[in-house]
């Protein structure tokens, strides 16, 4: 009799924590969906909501526990009491909300393990993570080339064969505090492909900065300063091996890293028009000379910051879709003073560096894009073309004239997906300084590898096979065609392999 006494009582005791529990998930379930799903949020946003989550999942797991607790003293003062047989009806409802709630605690404990593999903090507390590529790369050159692991010009000469891990890089992503009603972010890269010439940097390679930015990021504006890509050159072909330097760089590939500091304002949804304008520091050239004196212990400034005065970029684009579908039309432009001194006791030159670009980008499909961009300008060497000059010069008698080297060029890329694990790219570029000034002029500094160079060119083709999301293969073929002022034509065709890690 006690026995059935006790039964309803535990029957209701035990529905409670299992009907409590069910209906806290249901309500979730409806919050859920409730939700919208096409809503776009930053990085900084859903570090934000990871970290609430898991809150709320922590909180959920100790009432768990704590329900657990309850039901196993419940069960422990009524055996005390009561005398039960172990098949009477209630036994199984009792065991089965028991390992309900003990299947529940479990899988709340792997979801707090899976979002806490995404947490990185640091001494500040705010969002941090780190990634980087592991690259093994070789190459085979039927040509003598400026640079056996990472070609972009062909010279006269016997080929090499060289393999190289110089090419790996690291990064930190790190997301701050709201300022201004901003969300805060900034990222660095580095490689080890500095001081190419020394014995040692040949196998190990030195650290170098490669690409930087900070920003305020509001709905529809950003507010930045970065090391990267000129404004006027927003996209760059693929390529695995073309770590260090892009892919057609001196090909028509304005691809240089420059100090900038600039401003950008998008509206829009469907159909978005952008507007960017910036600061920008462009570096000299490869060989170019410096624009004032390099006495020891003294860093020369290089030809745009001899000028005092910072140059100006600028884009106005228009978009239309979203995610890889999104289709744009930009132009841009570009305009920098520039002095150059060849000593301390010379004439000072003035010339002015500027370009005009266009860019496109556009869906072919839903796995093939279409990309590239063309300028025209004079002085671009400092953002990666003029055939590696920004100006020539000439003496006659007692006077020296020095002018910015005219420019042409652009470049031309499909990229295409073959499935989930293959994609294959392939593109030309070209840049063409003007001929006519390079025989009229010579070159604009002694003794460097590229004064002969007039025409640069390269074709490119790859194939990237990615069986896991962490792990690369990719096997390319170039083709360079370099034209010298005098002379005869230099071609290298290049073949190259590429493994990489990514993590």
């Amino acid at each position: 009799m006690t026995s059935r006494r006790w039964r309803p009582l535990c029957s209701w005791l035990l529905a409670l924590p299992a009907a409590g529990l069910c209906g806290a998930q249901q309500d979730s379930a409806r919050r859920q969906a409730a939700q919208p799903s096409s809503v776009q949020v930053s990085p900084d946003q859903q570090m934000r909501a990871l970290h609430a989550q898991m809150d709320a999942l922590e909180r959920q797991m100790a009432e768990d526990q704590r329900q657990l607790v309850l039901l196993r003293s419940q069960i422990e003062a009524i055996e005390s009491t009561a005398t039960r047989q172990p098949n009477e009806p209630g036994t199984q409802g009792r065991d089965a909300a028991a390992a309900a709630i003990q299947e529940q605690q479990e899988a709340t404990s792997a979801q707090i393990a899976t979002l806490d593999q995404k947490k990185v903090e640091t001494e500040s507390k705010f969002p941090l993570s780190l990634h980087g590529t592991l690259l093994l790369s070789a190459m085979t050159n039927s040509g003598s080339v400026d640079d056996p692991t990472v070609p972009t010009a062909a010279f006269g000469g016997p080929g090499s064969t060289a393999l190289s891990l110089r090419q790996t890089s690291l990064g930190l992503s790190a997301f701050g505090p709201h300022l201004w009603k901003a969300e805060s972010q900034a990222n660095v890269d580095i490689d080890f492909y500095a001081a190419a010439g020394s014995t040692y940097a040949s196998s190990g390679g030195v650290v170098r900065l490669r690409t930087a930015h900070a920003s305020l990021t509001w709905n529809h504006a950003m507010a930045y300063f970065s090391l990267d890509r000129p404004l006027l050159s927003p996209y760059h072909p693929e390529s695995l091996l073309a770590a260090a330097v892009p892919e057609l760089a001196w090909s028509g590939n304005l691809w240089a890293w420059n100090p900038q500091v600039g401003l950008s304002y998008h509206r829009g949804i469907d159909n978005r028009l952008g507007i960017e304008a910036a600061l920008i520091d462009s570096a000299d050239p490869y060989g170019a000379s410096v624009g004032s004196a390099n006495t020891s212990g003294v860093v020369a400034s290089n030809l745009s910051e001899a000028s005092r005065w910072p140059g100006i970029e600028s884009r106005l684009s228009l978009e239309h879709g979203t995610g890889e579908q999104v289709a744009a039309l930009g132009v841009g432009g570009y305009y920098s003073p520039h002095r150059l001194q060849f000593n301390n006791l010379g004439p000072r030159y003035n010339f002015t560096a500027w370009a005009a670009s266009l860019d496109l980008r556009l869906p072919l499909s839903h796995h093939a894009t279409f990309t590239g961009t063309a300028y025209r300008g004079a002085g671009l060497g400092g953002l990666g073309g003029g055939g590696y000059r920004d100006y020539v010069y000439r003496v006659g008698g007692q006077q020296t004239q020095l002018i910015a080297l005219d420019d042409v060029g652009g470049w031309l890329g499909l990229h295409q997906a073959l499935g989930q694990q293959f994609t294959w790219n392939i593109g030309m570029g070209i840049d063409n300084p003007f001929v006519s000034q390079l025989h009229a002029y010579s070159g604009a500094a002694a003794g460097s590898a590229y004064s002969n160079v007039a025409r640069n060119s390269t074709v490119f083709g790859n194939l990237i096979y990615t069986p896991r999301a962490y792990l690369l293969f990719s096997a390319e073929y170039r083709n360079l065609h370099t034209a010298p002022v005098t002379g005869h034509l230099w071609i290298s065709h290049i073949v190259g392999l590429g493994a990489a890690y990514r993590f």
